[in-house]
């Protein structure tokens, strides 16, 4: 007997995974937001970048993120309650090289950044269920970016409502 207020067994879990296609692109272990490298946290972020970072508060939700030494790059561990399993989901900025690298546990996909249209809503998806929207715009004065991401992971199709 499975409800909404318990996860399934793992087996069910992985039998699902493999039904909707999505077991090939998993990581074979789950990101853990409760040890390093996503822990400890107060407000949901790990900083490795030293630049001062007008972040949102993440604490109410099931995510914690990690913004890298560079600055430029963000991956968020994302906890499915519902499948008891957590998610990576990965962005990358490559300035330098004119490359944006957006990730979904292990399928990740490279984008050429010229001729890129800045501040148009973009997308990233697995089969439905594993989702990045995202928004990046040009700060030419002070030579930035700023990155306006939303990642979710798709339970309607999931539960059948």
């Amino acid at each position: 007997d499975l409800t909404m207020n318990k996860a399934p067994p793992s087996y069910v879990t992985s039998q699902l995974m493999e039904y909707l296609d999505l077991s090939p692109y998993l990581q074979d272990t789950s990101c853990n937001r409760r040890v390093a490298p996503w822990s400890p946290t107060y407000d949901g972020w790990m900083r490795d970048c030293k630049k001062p970072l007008s972040l949102p508060f993440l604490m109410e939700t099931e995510t914690t993120c990690i913004v890298d030494h560079t600055c430029t790059g963000i991956r968020c561990c994302v906890e499915m309650s519902l499948l008891d399993r957590s998610f990576v989901y990965s962005m990358k900025l490559d300035a330098c090289n004119f490359v944006l690298t957006v990730g979904i546990e292990k399928l990740s996909y490279d984008k050429s950044l010229i001729g890129y249209k800045f501040g148009a809503k973009s997308q990233f998806y697995i089969n439905g269920v594993f989702k990045i929207d995202f928004i990046i715009d040009e700060l030419p004065s002070s030579n930035e970016f700023l990155l306006s991401m939303n990642v979710s992971v798709c339970t309607v199709s999931l539960t059948g409502q």
